[in-house]
């Protein structure tokens, strides 16, 4: 054993000694050892070059490739907006690698929610184009009773709306029961309604004649609106899909024609007749009856991609004052799943009418085309008539875990009766895209581009629940 150590402790001084002998240069390095000739195997001792012209040729010249060639223009048209593409969305990239790592959506449901998730009070924002910011927010509380009852405020500025307040109370299964209650209130008003007359037809520059009729041309203008609205549905649940209700409202309707300073299209007073307008001049309070059929099959709820939503309602205003008229409109969208759950299409058809002659109608109640439920490439309300149509393709594909793209096509068309809704020089078309941010369970909130008559941006999210807000719309 001790001879061991002692030729380890000897081999090592050994080694020691040498590296520093290396290290102060004592001892010279081998420089014929590096500068010994190297072969390569196999070659004949001789420098290992490669001369071009001693290489054998190929059988034949490769060619240019037909496919190549035929995609070489599109590839370079493409390249640019794929690079304008990379660089719009290189925030977001960034954004939502940052939403990811540091789960900023749980973190924020987490303080805006109480911990049974059945209550919130939630920070509003949206865009519509023509209309500016709004701001605001929303509270609901759904745990009030042991049937899901539920109670909902909102308050909006801004934008679309001057002030805007709305209070709701829900009731899906009263005492537990197969009957449900919806009861609301609203008060808004809104600083820039428009409105082009009546019927299809391109926008106009200026009048043709001064106090024209709706129906004699199609020239923007604007004007104030202030309403209250209450709304009241019983209803019965006759499937855990289906149910069935009627819907009450009293609809209280004032109009101004002046506007501020700021806006530079015309006022409605300074193009259109507005004693030509029923209800324009001295406003209404009207109650309204309606029987409505609501079909609910989507899941889930958060990223649908199967199922059906459809809703039916038929009634109308009995006759009250100068005013009464019959309404009736049909909606449905089916949800189609291509591939793996998360890409999905969307088919919408969805019409709505009234019967009566146009002063039994006042005109802020004609159905409408326009603005981010109904038409989105053109401004909100561009065009209204007693009867408009509106189909639409709609394709959701993923791009990231909490985010999915959409391509949309619209047509629509409006028309006094039927003949003139049908007839295809009056269709207009809308197209775009957008961006929804969702988690499993719920909707964030979603941004679009549509083009139509100019381009128009938006927030939204859910396009096609299309009667769903028909007690806030007429």
């Amino acid at each position: 054993m001790s001879r061991l150590v002692a030729g380890f402790l000897s081999a090592s001084c050994t080694i020691l000694w040498k590296g520093l002998a290396l290290a102060q240069g004592d001892e010279p390095a081998a420089e014929a050892w590096r500068n010994r000739p190297r072969v390569i195997p196999g070659d004949d001792g001789s420098t290992n070059e490669s001369q071009p012209e001693a290489a054998r040729r190929l059988a034949e010249e490769p060619g240019v490739d037909p496919a190549d060639a035929a995609l070489s223009l599109p590839r370079a048209i493409l390249g640019v907006p794929r690079a304008v593409m990379y660089t719009v969305f290189l925030p977001v990239e960034g954004l939502l690698y940052v939403t990811g790592k540091y789960q900023i959506p749980e973190r924020v449901i987490d303080f805006l929610y109480n911990d049974e998730r059945n209550a919130a009070i939630i920070p509003y924002l949206s865009f519509l184009g023509g209309q500016g910011f709004t701001a605001g927010f929303s509270a609901f509380h759904g745990g009030l009773g042991k049937h899901d009852e539920r109670i909902s405020l909102s308050a909006k500025f801004g934008g679309r709306y001057t002030q805007s307040y709305d209070l709701g109370f829900e009731a899906p299964r009263v005492a537990g029961t197969i009957f449900s209650i919806d009861v609301g209130t609203r008060f808004e008003i809104e600083p820039r309604q428009n409105f082009w007359g009546y019927g299809p037809g391109p926008t106009q520059d200026g009048p043709l004649q001064e106090d024209i009729g709706p129906r004699q041309a199609h020239v923007k203008t604007i004007f104030q609106q202030q309403r209250g609205l209450v709304m009241l549905r019983p209803g019965f649940a006759v499937h855990d899909a289906v149910n069935i209700g009627v819907v009450g409202t009293l609809n209280h309707r004032k109009f101004d024609p002046r506007l501020d300073e700021t806006q530079s299209e015309p006022s409605i007073a300074e193009v259109y007749d507005t004693a030509k307008l029923p209800g324009f001049d001295q406003g209404y309070s009207l109650i309204q009856m309606l029987a409505d059929i609501r079909v609910d099959t989507r899941s889930p709820r958060g990223a649908t991609n199967s199922g059906v939503l459809l809703e039916v309602m038929g009634g109308g205003v009995p006759p009250q004052g100068d005013f009464g008229y019959v309404h009736y409109g049909a909606a449905i969208t089916g949800y189609i799943d291509l591939y793996g759950g998360d890409r999905v299409l969307l088919l919408h058809a969805s019409h709505e009418a009234v019967l009566g002659e146009d002063d039994d109608i006042p005109f802020a109640d004609m159905p409408r085309l326009g603005g981010p439920h109904r038409l989105r490439g053109y401004d909100l309300n561009r065009f209204r008539d007693e009867k408009t149509a509106l189909v639409a393709i709609e394709y959701h594909y993923p791009v990231h875990e909490m985010v999915s793209a959409s391509l949309f096509f619209e047509m629509g068309s409006v028309g006094r009766d039927y003949r003139v809704l049908i007839e295809p020089e009056n269709y207009v078309f809308s197209g775009g895209g957008g961006l929804t941010f969702q988690t499993k369970e719920a909707k964030l909130f979603g941004f679009q581009i549509a083009g139509g008559d100019g381009v128009q941006f938006f927030f939204t999210t859910d396009p096609f629940d299309e009667f769903s807000k028909r007690g806030a719309e007429l």
